[in-house]
Parts: C-alpha cells; sequence; structure tokens
C-alpha cells in the first residue's frame, strides 16, 4: 500500500467508531488518548469499552450516524455493513479508516507506541499488524529513555531561539546543535539542568553574533 505518513490532530473533533469488538476497542482507546471525542455504534461492545470515555449507542448503525463526524472507523465483523458505513462516510467526504481492510478508506492505522515526545508508527502495507506491533515494540526499545528525556527538555528552547535569533541559517544550525552529541553527553552527564545550560548557552551565543 502506498501511502503519505501522517500524524492526525483529533483533539476535540468527533470519530464516530462503527464496532464493539477488541479491533474496534483498540481504535477507540488510540482516539480517547489522542483527545477525540469518541461515539461508538455497536449492539455488543467489548468489555474493555467499559472504562473509556465515550458516547456508546448499543444498537446497530443506522443511516445518518456519521453525520457531524470528523473521522469515521469501521470495524464490524460484517463486510456489507463496512462497505455502507465507508461508502455514507465517503459521500459525506468524512475521512475513512477501514479496520478490515487497510488499503480501502482514506486512511490506515499502523501499528505506534509513544514513548514522552517520540511517537514511533510502523506500517508493513497489510502485510501483519502482529509483526508492525512486534517491530513498533523494538524501535522504542532501541530508542532507550535518553531522546524522550532530551526532547521534552529541548522543545520549549526551541521556541525560544526562534524568538531570540534573528538569521535563519544561524538559526537552523542552533536547534541541530540541540540535539547533537555535545547536547547528549551534557544530558548523559547531568541531566536535564546541563542540557538546558548548554542549550541557552548556545542561544546566547547565537544572540550577540
Amino acid at each position: 500500500m502506498k501511502g503519505l505518513p501522517a500524524l492526525l490532530h483529533v483533539e476535540g473533533r468527533r470519530a464516530v467508531v462503527v464496532g464493539g469488538g477488541k479491533t474496534a476497542a483498540r481504535r477507540a482507546a488510540a482516539l480517547v488518548e489522542a483527545g477525540a471525542e469518541v461515539v461508538v455504534i455497536a449492539p455488543r461492545l467489548d468489555p474493555a469499552f467499559d472504562t473509556m470515555a465515550v458516547t456508546r449507542h448499543e444498537r446497530a448503525y443506522r443511516a445518518g450516524d456519521c453525520e457531524g463526524a470528523w473521522l469515521v472507523v469501521v470495524a464490524t465483523d460484517d463486510a456489507e455493513v463496512n462497505a455502507a458505513v465507508a461508502a455514507e462516510a465517503e459521500r459525506a467526504r468524512i475521512l475513512t479508516n477501514r479496520a478490515d481492510d487497510q488499503n480501502a478508506g482514506d486512511l490506515a492505522v499502523p501499528a505506534h507506541r509513544r514513548a514522552g515526545v517520540v511517537t514511533v508508527a510502523v506500517s508493513t502495507g497489510g502485510a501483519s499488524g502482529a509483526a508492525a506491533a512486534k517491530l513498533a515494540d523494538a524501535c522504542i526499545e532501541a530508542i532507550g529513555p535518553v531522546w524522550p528525556g532530551l526532547l521534552a527538555a529541548v522543545g520549549p528552547l526551541r521556541y525560544e531561539s526562534q524568538r531570540k535569533i534573528v538569521d535563519p541559517v544561524i538559526r537552523r544550525r542552533v536547534i541541530a546543535q540541540m540535539v547533537d552529541e555535545k547536547a547528549i553527553a551534557a544530558y548523559r552527564a547531568g541531566g536535564e539542568a546541563a542540557l538546558i545550560e548548554h542549550c541557552r548557552k548556545l542561544i546566547d551565543e547565537a544572540s550577540d553574533a
């Protein structure tokens, strides 16, 4: 499957999940975590939904249920229902994810893991969801704790550099230096405080140049 990898900003947006099984529950949980306003529609819901902050409609999907949604996730075990819901969403120009067919709809949801501000997403083009999950786990393990901690500290300083350093070429150089080997060494040796001191020195020297 060819596609453009992207992060969807769903906070505060209405997302309708059609289906009540384990796959639907995983999709709904990810949307809730990302801040979406999730509505779930299915005759029966997996117990995993019991602890989720979602609006529940324990019934079959009805035409018009996706009205007002920004995103629709179709995850029932009935191919005809999935196709009908996806077709309705497409007519309404609503982004659609079909859990039963990664190549259908507008977007696929890759296996993803988070470590602080770092998000890793892995797609196998529909070949194996289990393999994608294992690869995502392996990527997060390989990243380790340093990068998430370093980036959490550097984030605010990046915006500080944008305010203080006028020259864009110098600014890009300084932002790159905030995550280079010297920055990593400073973080490893003295933690967040040492990294912030190192980065502020870079910003101040560039501001005075």
